[in-house]
């Protein structure tokens, strides 16, 4: 008889391991699936990158929208408004040319070399673009504090001056970040020279 009670007890207690596992081996596959779709929903280095070039042009529009007020409020001539705004659509068409180079760019179907490449010439057509928009913004910068201080009002002028800091120091962090996500996406490739 004690046989059989450790026998019914023995059986018990594979039931309730077997139960168990199967209840852990149910939750890790929940884990899994979990993980699975966090994975997914984490963006790529070239979804970040295109991500990080949109921004640029919602300020651009939060930018065009703020002349409204500028001009509503004080007496701006006509022909900055012009330049200014020829500048921020300027900007935005550039912006929107580096987005369609990257999403053009199917690097998963490029040679690792090919891909390379692409990183190395994009990077240069990124470069030769900052190059022309802070050349052009500058001057529009200082003609911008040049129209504001014409009003003889020093919060006006102060206040243009701060903004004028504040979206430099923004752009720095950004292109920071933006040749951070370029550097790490060349390191993944390798490089060309220990390829050949």
């Amino acid at each position: 008889m004690k046989n059989i009670d450790d026998l019914r007890n023995t059986w018990k207690q594979i039931s309730l391991d077997t139960t168990s596992r199967q209840s852990d081996s149910a939750e890790a596959k929940k884990r899994m699936r979990s993980l699975l779709l966090e994975c997914e929903s984490v963006p790529t280095v070239k979804e970040r990158l295109i991500q990080r070039l949109r921004r640029p042009l919602l300020a651009a529009l939060a930018c065009l929208a703020s002349t409204f007020v500028l001009i509503r409020e004080f007496d701006i001539p006509g022909w900055f408004i012009i330049l200014y705004y020829g500048f921020i659509v300027l900007a935005a068409v550039l912006t929107y040319y580096q987005i369609r180079l990257l999403r053009k760019a199917d690097l998963t179907q490029m040679t690792t070399v090919d891909a390379i490449r692409f990183i190395r010439k994009f990077t240069i057509v990124r470069q030769r673009i900052k190059t022309v928009l802070i050349s052009i913004g500058i001057p529009v910068v200082v003609l911008l504090m040049w129209v504001l201080d014409s009003h003889k009002e020093p919060l006006l002028l102060i206040s243009g001056l701060a903004g004028a800091a504040i979206g430099a120091a923004v752009g720095i962090y950004m292109n920071h970040r933006f040749k951070k996500d370029l550097r790490l996406m060349e390191r993944t490739l390798g490089r060309i020279d220990e390829l050949s």
